[in-house]
């Protein structure tokens, strides 16, 4: 078993839903379908959170919970450092090893569920006619464009520490590609594909809110809303080693990888 991996009953976290309606009612989510959309490297898809996150889904009465690996779209992030085709192997091999490393916490997750990895998303029947929407809007209204911009300008911050030497044009045109990659999975794609809910640990961006304003308002109300989460630590018996008081609370400042929404 890998070191890394945290057993299930030395947890030590809490994870509580941030939802509006409600969200200490497991009757919200009664007989609905919903994700649990992974951003590989994340520190809450790791470990004490990740099982916080999976013990959380176990309380509730979701008819399905899938788990939704961002892999090869983060393949964007290592643009600079590598070759796109490095990059997408590089990415490939990080899922690989998220999925073995957290094989236990994922064998706790009693929902009935199936684990989606990207590229079987920008494979589905619906994905290029859902970008072709997607790439159509940031063309033509300048609204969205600039919620788009909104979430790559973010980005850009982030990714100069990873890529000192490379320009900003450079940086903003691979996390405008991140960005019109995700989005049509994200909300048009996963409205079709019946999703109540999206659970992710970071709040909702502007880019993505404003996709779902404008392509899954009005046709799939009730799909894809949005559930973020807050993680507390939990109290310590005192029989247990205890973890430092602090929490690390140095979380990107968007989903995804990028974003997310995602990323």
């Amino acid at each position: 078993m890998n070191n890394n991996m945290t057993e299930h009953s030395d947890n030590h976290y809490k994870a509580v839903f941030k939802y509006e309606m409600n969200p200490n009612s497991r009757d919200v989510f009664n007989s609905k379908k919903a994700l649990l959309a992974i951003s590989v490297g994340q520190s809450y898809h790791e470990e004490g959170k990740f099982i916080a996150t999976i013990e959380l889904i176990n309380k509730q009465l979701f008819k399905q919970c899938d788990i939704v690996l961002g892999d090869t779209l983060q393949r964007y992030n290592c643009y600079g450092r590598m070759t796109p085709d490095e990059a997408l192997i590089y990415c490939k091999q990080q899922g690989d090893q998220w999925l073995a490393r957290n094989a236990l916490a994922l064998s706790n997750l009693h929902v009935p569920h199936t684990i989606i990895r990207w590229d079987e998303l920008l494979s589905h029947q619906h994905y290029e006619k859902n970008k072709k929407f997607i790439v159509d809007a940031y063309n033509n209204d300048n609204s969205y464009k600039s919620a788009l911009h909104s979430n790559v300008e973010t980005y850009i911050d982030r990714l100069k520490l990873l890529n000192p030497g490379s320009d900003d044009s450079l940086l903003f045109s691979w996390g405008l590609q991140y960005l019109l990659e995700e989005c049509p999975v994200i909300m048009p794609l996963w409205a079709e594909m019946g999703y109540d809910f999206i659970i992710y640990p970071k709040p909702l961006t502007i880019g993505m809110a404003k996709t779902r304003e404008l392509f899954v308002s009005g046709k799939f109300d009730d799909k894809c809303r949005w559930l973020s989460l807050r993680f507390k630590k939990k109290s310590l018996n005192s029989n247990v080693h205890k973890l430092p008081i602090s929490l690390d609370n140095s979380y990107f400042s968007t989903n995804s990888v990028l974003s997310r929404g995602a990323k």
